[in-house]
């Protein structure tokens, strides 16, 4: 089907081809991008711009002794093909295929997971350290986006790297993150993009200057002793020079030849190196080309459209609120677009932050717009939010200002797996109490949950809910933030849940009515303070035979967990109760039923639990 492209089984079968063929491969992985991710859904746009850099590298590098680290890693597709994955494409992002990030436990050519942003220059300074310790000479390659300078680990890296280590940045410039890339450094590294203009006079006076009889070459050579100088003065390099870095570029990345000379330059200069690259994300697809926010992640071609999500009903409230009180701030950190906050930011441009892939900024930052007197609420992704756990304890959690946080993608998260599931945020906020956590399954309490959290003007709250649409077949309100699908007798198991877990719940009460037993679910959606939720749990279930707590959430500080140690505690709540929770090893990718039945919490799991 592909000249070239279905040959390629290892980087050793494209270190013979020249220039030609590597255009014409890279026109082919393109191809096969395009076809392949439409199918299976998964990160499109990032992959077509970094085709060129990605063929370089691994023509020029002894991979996998040479260690090539991609940012985040949602742009590894064309590291996988290249490494003999093209094969499991097919089930990309699905159970028993490959996953959508470098893993490696995958690969040998997988040099260090990722998943997050701004963490690849701290781990390739390591490993370059460690090949130095070893007396090893390989190199360490890293391939990181403009966005990801938006997060503060990047500039701790860069402030601990030597400037003899064989180690090479590439700076994939697109301008993107997810949205688009914000902050000073984006700015920063934009204004250095007019050393493009530099590079052409340098070497246009070079060639005409070397061409003077007698006087060319010495006139040449002792411009070259000003040349550093000059960019000095000139141009915004110094800022990535003072760190230990020979800085070379700014170069069209998605032209193949002038990608692989400049890598080549900078590998033979020896030393630390940072390339600057300029790419077009989604290069090669007009739709993507043309809008690459909306390509970063695409849904496989038999995903059902639906016309609202908890994601964009967070922002229709958002935009209420605001208009309803003006102290009302939105902020976000890189995902505007992601969390529904858009138009928001769009209509109240003035009390709108995105703060960057900087999320424990973004906390700090909340906590300060709370005690300036305003109502900060931080709309971050479950698995994004824990990465700003010492921002949440110490400067919200123990000054008790009134911060709200829209915890999206709460849950497993199917596709992307381990590095992307929400299953940590509930033991996270569990360690203060002075936290209210609400996990709302229908758009209706969210919006109510929404609404009571920014008015209350005191306190902290959280409000967790999952990717996708409300789900609420089975359940009957009873009364305020507590669903039951039917009343139980004295003699029943109760199954307490919260979130999308019920449906797994209402699956595992038909099984054990088919044992003979009588059993009733209690969804609640609010969490915390565990106290009030207790008082709840004991008002529905004081005379029931047993008690099972079930949550897609890890088990060490889990709601269950908590609740278990107050029933231990109440020796008038006289009743069997246990908990199931994620525990050992964090999930892979796979289907939500698959997964939820390899953590243990499953309609099956539940069930066996009920009969014991």
């Amino acid at each position: 089907m592909y000249k070239y492209l279905d040959s390629i089984h290892s980087p050793k079968d494209i270190k013979k081809y020249g220039y030609n063929e590597m255009k014409e491969l890279a026109s082919e992985i393109r191809s096969f991008l395009i076809e392949s991710v439409s199918k299976t859904g998964g990160h499109l746009a990032s992959n077509l711009g970094v085709v060129e850099i990605t063929l370089a590298i691994y023509k020029l590098f002894d991979t996998p002794k040479d260690k090539v680290i991609f940012d985040v890693g949602h742009q590894s597709y064309v590291s996988k093909i290249l490494t003999g994955r093209k094969e499991g494409f097919n089930l990309l992002r699905h159970e028993n295929g490959i996953s959508g990030f470098p893993k490696m436990s995958e690969s040998e050519y997988d040099s260090f997971g990722t998943g997050h942003s701004s963490t690849s220059l701290s781990a390739a300074i390591g490993i370059a350290k460690a090949n130095r310790l070893a007396g090893e000479k390989d190199y360490t390659v890293v391939v990181i986006g403009d966005g990801a300078f938006s997060g503060g680990l990047v500039y701790e890296a860069l402030n601990n790297c030597d400037k003899d280590l064989n180690l090479i940045v590439i700076l994939n410039e697109n301008e993107m993150s997810i949205s688009p890339s914000v902050g000073n450094m984006a700015r920063i590294i934009s204004r250095i993009r007019s050393k493009e203009n530099y590079f052409r006079i340098k070497n246009g006076i070079q060639i005409f200057t070397e061409h003077i009889p007698l006087i060319g070459r010495p006139i040449v050579s002792g411009l070259r002793k000003t040349k550093r100088a000059m960019k000095k003065v000139l141009f915004s390099t110094s800022f990535i020079e003072r760190f230990g870095f020979t800085y070379f570029g700014p170069i069209d990345g998605n032209d193949y030849v002038t990608v692989e000379r400049l890598i080549h330059q900078a590998k033979k200069h020896g030393g630390s190196a940072f390339i600057h690259i300029k790419t077009k994300k989604g290069k090669g697809y007009a739709p993507a080309e043309e809008n690459p926010s909306a390509y970063h992640m695409v849904k496989p071609e038999d995903s059902v459209k639906t016309d609202s999500t908890f994601s964009s009903k967070f922002g229709e409230y958002m935009c209420r609120l605001g208009e309803e009180n003006n102290r009302v701030c939105a902020i976000s950190a890189a995902m505007t677009d992601g969390t529904g906050l858009s138009s928001f930011f769009e209509k109240y441009p003035e009390r709108s932050f995105d703060v960057g892939i900087a999320e424990g900024h973004a906390v700090t930052f909340a906590a300060g717009l709370s005690a300036g007197g305003y109502i900060p609420v931080f709309a971050v992704y479950s698995s994004f939010l824990q990465r700003s756990f010492d921002n949440y304890l110490h400067d919200v959690a123990l000054q008790n200002l009134h911060c709200v946080f829209a915890v999206d993608r709460a849950g497993i998260s199917p596709d992307d797996g381990s590095t992307h599931h929400g299953i940590f945020d509930v033991s996270m906020f569990s360690l203060m109490n002075n936290c209210t956590v609400y996990s709302p399954v229908s758009y209706e309490s969210l919006e109510s949950s929404l609404t009571e959290s920014v008015n209350a003007n005191s306190g902290i709250w959280a409000i967790r809910y999952p990717k996708g649409t409300q789900s609420t077949e089975g359940l009957c309100k009873k009364e305020n933030y507590i669903f039951t699908d039917a009343d139980y007798t004295s003699d029943g198991i109760v199954i307490i849940t919260y979130g999308r877990m019920f449906t797994e719940a209402l699956k595992a009460k038909k099984q054990i009515e088919n044992s003979g037993l009588r059993c009733g679910v209690l969804v609640l959606e609010k969490l915390m303070p565990f106290a009030e939720a207790y008082v709840s749990i004991k008002k529905y279930c004081t005379d029931a035979k047993k008690i099972i707590i079930v949550e897609e959430s890890m088990e060490s500080g889990s709601f269950g967990q908590n609740i278990m140690s107050l029933v231990n505690c109440d020796s008038e709540f006289n009743v069997r109760c246990s908990a199931l929770a994620i525990r050992g090893e964090v999930p892979g990718h796979a289907n939500l039923e698959t997964l939820y039945a390899s953590c243990g919490i499953s309609a099956k799991d539940i069930t066996e639990e009920a009969l014991k």
